[in-house]
């Protein structure tokens, strides 16, 4: 898809794929920011009738940052007719993303454990005494 866009227009990368770290920031349940860690991104620049793109994806996709930051310059510059068909591309993506999270969640959910349906156990401590 990168090269399909490129092939339509003079694009030029202001700042070359580079992967990076970035801090994520949660909110523990006191509502007080809890660092959680480190997240490895991939960023990029692209430029294109003068308008700026930026990329940035979670991991090392490189080409995923660009491809981003390319299409954000295009929007940008006004001249969507260069994107021609990406918005069905994206569509797809977005599409078998939705199947893959619904799966996830049907996996995630099989595994939940119902306490209010676990059997009721008591212990007789009596016997352990004599």
């Amino acid at each position: 898809m990168l090269d399909r866009l490129w092939s339509l227009g003079e694009f030029h990368v202001q700042r070359a794929p580079r992967a990076g770290l970035v801090m994520v920031t949660v909110r523990d349940p006191f509502d007080t920011p809890f660092h959680l860690g480190e997240v490895l991104v991939s960023e990029a620049e692209v430029v294109f009738d003068g308008h700026s793109g930026y990329g940035a994806i979670c991991g090392d996709e490189p080409e995923r940052a660009l491809l981003l930051a390319t299409v954000e310059a295009a929007e940008r510059s006004g001249r969507s007719v260069v994107l021609g068909g990406i918005g069905e591309f994206i569509r797809k993506l977005e599409e078998k993303h939705g199947e893959e999270r619904a799966c996830s969640s049907r996996l995630a959910a099989a595994t939940a454990v119902r306490f209010e349906s676990m059997k009721k156990e008591t212990v007789d401590f009596g016997s352990l005494w004599g």
